[in-house]
C-alpha cells in the first residue's frame, strides 16, 4: 500500500498543472512535474535521482537555507520572489515548502510548489510606475497653481500700487501747477537782488522739474494705448533717467551716456519701452549697491538700433543667466525684487519684434543690450 500511495503521488505531480517537485532528504528529486521542466527550461530531461543541487549549480543561498527549514518540518512561503535565468532573463514566483512524511511520520523530504507570476508582477511596476507618474504630475501641476496663484496675488498688488500712485501723481499735479503760476507771476512783478534771484530761479526750476516727474509717473501709470508712434530714443532714456535722478544721486551712481550721434527713429510703443529702459536701469542700481557706474550706450546695426545698459555691480551667476527672464525669479532679496521686471520687458521687446541680450560676470557687472527693428515688421 505504501508503494503505491507513492506511485500514485509521483503520478499526481508528474502531471500536475503546476511547477511542482518532490525531494527526498537529500535533495534529490523523487519527482518533477511537466510545469517545472517547462518553467526551468530543462526539456525532457530525466531528473529522477538527481541532486537538485548540481542540476542547478547557481542556486540560490536563500532558497537552500528554505529547503532545510522545510527539511526541519517547517511550512516555508514566500509569496514574491525571483529567479534569474542562466540567459539573463528574470521571472518573479510565488513558491510554498511542504515536508512530506513517511509511513513512519518521519520527514521523507520536501514537496516544493512554484507559481510563475512574472506577468502580475509587471502589470505591478507598470501600475506603480504610472501611479509615481501621476503623482509626480500631480505635484507638478499644485506647483503650477501655486505659481499662478502667486503671478494673480502679485498682479493685484502692482496693480493697485499703480492705481494709488496715480491717484497721488493727479492730486499733486493741481497744487504744483498753482505754486507754479504764482511764482513765475512773483518773477514778472517782483525785482529781486542777485542771490535771492538766483534762489527763486531755483524754486522754479526744481517746482518744473516735480511737475515733469509727475507727468513721467502718470505716463507709466496710465492704461497703454497699445498705437505705435515715432520716437526718438535719447530723448525717451534722458526722461527715465529724470525718475531715477534722485535714487541715483543718493546711491551715489554715476551715469554715463554715449549716444550715437546718428540714431535713427524707431516706431514703438513709448510707454512700453519707457518701462523696459526703466527696469533696466532699476536692475542696474540694484547691482551697483551704493556705489557704482551705470553707462548707456546706443548705436545702430544694420536695420535694428541697440540700447545698452551696463554696470560694474555684482553680476549674475552663469547657472541663472537662463532663468532670469522667467516670471516672478529673481536674483534680488525677496523685499527689494518682485521678478516680473525682467519678464516683462522680454514679453515687450518681443511683441516689437526685438530681443534682449545679457552679459554678465560676477563681481564685473552686466550689461543688458536691448536690439529693436528700425522699421516695422
Amino acid at each position: 500500500m505504501p508503494r503505491e500511495r507513492e506511485q500514485l503521488l509521483t503520478l499526481f505531480i508528474e502531471h500536475a498543472p503546476v511547477a511542482l517537485a518532490m525531494f527526498d532528504r537529500d535533495m534529490r528529486y523523487l519527482s518533477a512535474s511537466r510545469r517545472w521542466l517547462s518553467y526551468f527550461c530543462l526539456g525532457d530531461r530525466d531528473l529522477i535521482g538527481q541532486l537538485h543541487y548540481e542540476v542547478f549549480p547557481n542556486h540560490p543561498e536563500r532558497w537552500k537555507i528554505a529547503h532545510r527549514r522545510g527539511l526541519a518540518g517547517e511550512i516555508v512561503r514566500e509569496e514574491e520572489d525571483y529567479y534569474v535565468f542562466p540567459d539573463g532573463s528574470v521571472n518573479w514566483a510565488r513558491w510554498e515548502i511542504h515536508p512530506w512524511l513517511t509511513h513512519h511520520r518521519d520527514i521523507g523530504g520536501i514537496v516544493l510548489f512554484i507559481e510563475e507570476i512574472t506577468e502580475r508582477k509587471m502589470a505591478e511596476e507598470h501600475l506603480k510606475a504610472l501611479n509615481e507618474h501621476l503623482e509626480r504630475r500631480i505635484e507638478e501641476r499644485t506647483l503650477e497653481l501655486q505659481e499662478t496663484q502667486a503671478q494673480y496675488l502679485h498682479a493685484e498688488k502692482l496693480s493697485a500700487i499703480g492705481k494709488l500712485s496715480a491717484s497721488i501723481a493727479h492730486e499733486f499735479n493741481n497744487p504744483l501747477q498753482g505754486i507754479l503760476t504764482i511764482l513765475q507771476g512773483f518773477n514778472k512783478t517782483l525785482k529781486l537782488e542777485n542771490t535771492d534771484k538766483a534762489l527763486f530761479e531755483l524754486a522754479v526750476s526744481e517746482t518744473i522739474r516735480l511737475k515733469n516727474l509727475i507727468r513721467c509717473l502718470q505716463d507709466f501709470n496710465r492704461p497703454s494705448s497699445g498705437q505705435k508712434s515715432f520716437l526718438e530714443m535719447h530723448t525717451l532714456i534722458d526722461s527715465v533717467l529724470l525718475l531715477c535722478k534722485s535714487q541715483l544721486k543718493k546711491k551715489r551712481i554715476s551715469t554715463e551716456l554715449n549716444y550715437s550721434k546718428k540714431f535713427p527713429l524707431i516706431l514703438a510703443i513709448p510707454d512700453q519701452i519707457k518701462q523696459v529702459i526703466l527696469n533696466l536701469l532699476d536692475n542696474a542700481v540694484d547691482a551697483c549697491g551704493d556705489r557704482g557706474t551705470i553707462k548707456i550706450s546706443t548705436w545702430q546695426e544694420e536695420e535694428k538700433v541697440a540700447i545698452a545698459v551696463s554696470d560694474n555691480g555684482t553680476g549674475i551667476e552663469p547657472a541663472k543667466l537662463d532663468r532670469i527672464f522667467q516670471p516672478f525669479y529673481t536674483t534680488k532679496l525677496a523685499v527689494k525684487g518682485t521678478g516680473l521686471g525682467l519678464s516683462v520687458s522680454h514679453g515687450i521687446i518681443k511683441s516689437h519684434h526685438g530681443e534682449i541680450l545679457v552679459e554678465s560676470q560676477p563681481g564685473k557687472g552686466s550689461t543688458f543690450t536691448v536690439l529693436l527693428p528700425i522699421k516695422e515688421q
